[in-house]
């Protein structure tokens, strides 16, 4: 085990809250971990632990308390026991998605890596843990979940149940195991360190196919949501996550922020925004999703798709290799048209289609840098060392168009009242719920920006709790937001068991757990 830092410092995330840490331990194995455990338990330190510390606008690296110690696992980054037929893998916690994606890729290009939007350096447990999500299939990725090894608060071994009794083979084709299942306990917890999971992957399709729908501005969100709703129950896993994604949203993936909005930390106006949304032809409201199946199956899925969405779509770009070649040759001839800028929208289209392929890249990542006075130029950047201010705002919404109505008025309202850019994606995975990503851009160097930011936060949290949509995942500052008193229900056995397995409480405390 070595101990990077002796003294109390802090680690600089995009969030603004920077708690003060007093060593930083990395470990390579079980051993380290469980060495660096025994340390804290003894001096009775809180420790928090990450995989990559990479999950940008909710903490990153950094603790919830002052004067905690840190363990990194990020040189724990070991592939192994891949199975090629079944598409079964094991990871360690520093396993990168452009780790797995380009492993996957050497060892027959046959299985997808399950990424996301934040870029190849991302932790693909360290997601999983958080119950994050994407737009390949699988694209909730717990749900890929095979089997875990974990490291208690107390240093004991805790394996799932087919592991535990030796039967790996098992393990590895029948999740649940038997008896109580105990593998979610250490999703969103902080009831041990996992070391190991087995995932399950998705294949490779024949067909991929990006379809970016402009809904029509009269469309009602009664008949939006009737027709995603009916797309996910035909059509399951051959359509990834479909994201309807609103100008503002749409305008940051094609356009920079203005420099003297930059230095004021200033939303845009409606003028502003409308203005760049007219010119690239966006409508209040796009959608993007994707097709992904054998050749054959894809081919009758693009037709019925084209019926499904006819009474809501204003017009759709579809993008596949072929147009992509296209987009490019025209490109190099007419780079930009006016605010049309060919090349961004030729290289946005490009990320769209590796991400759905399982290639991880910075499409999206490009994000974080929109307000920020460092531009995105190099995939060696790091938004949270660059100064980026960026916090993720992500609740769960039913598929009902009262319920969202409703929960757009809000952000509008309260975007307006503390000047936040309200850049909305709903994303659907199934005929069930929409997950909301709204990122809160805001330049760190501008005075209170941060602050402004995280008030926003707060505020909007409250409000949309009274209509009954709360975030999935939660940044370091907002995890008393969800604390009960007294505590209750799922709240309530939660604490009981880590009174059990952590009677000091060391290990990250105060992360969902209380």
């Amino acid at each position: 085990m070595v101990i990077m830092i002796n003294n109390a410092k802090t680690y600089q995330n995009c969030t603004g809250v920077n708690p003060k840490i007093k060593k930083v331990y990395t470990a390579k194995n079980e051993d380290e971990i469980q060495l660096a455990l025994a340390v804290c338990r003894e001096h009775k330190t809180p420790l928090y632990v990450h995989s990559t510390g990479n999950n940008w606008g909710y903490g990153a690296k950094s603790p919830i308390q002052e004067d905690s110690c840190i363990l990194s696992l990020s040189e724990m980054n070991k592939i192994s026991n891949f199975d090629l037929e079944r598409g079964l893998v094991h990871l360690q916690p520093g396993v990168t998605y452009g780790q797995l994606s380009e492993f996957l890729r050497e060892s027959g290009n046959r299985w997808i890596a399950p990424v996301h939007g934040g870029g190849p350096d991302c932790s693909v447990m360290g997601n999983l843990l958080e119950r994050g999500f994407g737009i390949t299939p699988i694209e909730d990725h717990f749900s890929a979940l095979q089997s875990m090894r974990a490291i208690l608060p107390n240093g004991k071994i805790y394996e799932s149940s087919f592991r535990s009794l030796g039967m790996e083979n098992l393990c590895q084709n029948f999740q649940w195991g038997i008896g109580p299942y105990m593998d979610g306990l250490f999703t969103q917890s902080n009831f041990g360190i996992v070391t190991d999971i087995c995932i399950r992957l998705a294949p490779k399709r024949d067909f991929r196919e990006v379809w970016i729908v402009k809904v029509k501005p009269e469309a009602k969100w009664e008949n939006i949501l009737k027709c995603l709703r009916k797309i996910q129950q035909d059509h399951g896993h051959s359509i990834g996550g479909i994201n309807i994604m609103n100008k503002e949203r749409m305008n940051s993936m094609f356009s920079d922020y203005p420099r003297d909005k930059k230095s004021e930390s200033s939303a845009l106006s409606k003028e502003e925004v409308q203005d760049f949304a007219s010119s690239m032809g966006f409508n209040q409201w796009t959608i993007v999703l994707s097709i992904q199946a054998t050749a054959l199956t894809g081919k009758a899925i693009r037709k019925q798709l084209k019926r499904d969405l006819k009474s809501i779509q204003a017009g759709t770009k579809k993008i596949n290799n072929f147009s992509l070649a296209a987009l490019n040759f025209i490109s190099k001839i007419v780079p930009k048209l006016g605010k049309f800028d060919f090349k961004k929208f030729a290289s946005s289209s490009k990320g769209l289609l590796d991400i759905i392929d399982g290639i991880p890249n910075h499409t999206a990542l490009k994000l974080a840098y929109w307000m920020n006075e460092t531009p995105f130029q190099d995939s060696k950047q790091l938004p949270d060392m660059d100064n980026c201010g960026l916090i993720w705002f992500s609740p769960i919404l039913p598929l009902s168009d009262v319920i969202i109505e409703k929960f757009l008025e809000i952000c509008l309202e309260t975007s307006a009242k503390y000047n936040i850019n309200p850049l909305i994606t709903l994303t659907s995975f199934n005929s069930l719920s929409l997950e909301c990503t709204f990122p809160i851009l805001f330049n760190k160097n501008t005075p209170g920006a941060a602050e402004n930011a995280r008030n926003f936060y707060l505020e909007i949290f409250r409000k949309c709790r009274e209509i009954h949509c709360v975030p999935y995942r939660l940044p370091i500052f907002a995890m008393e937001e969800i604390k009960q008193s007294p505590l209750q229900g799922s709240f309530m056995l939660a604490s009981n068991i880590k009174k059990q397995l952590d009677p000091d409480n060391i290990l990250s405390p105060g992360r969902y757990v209380f």
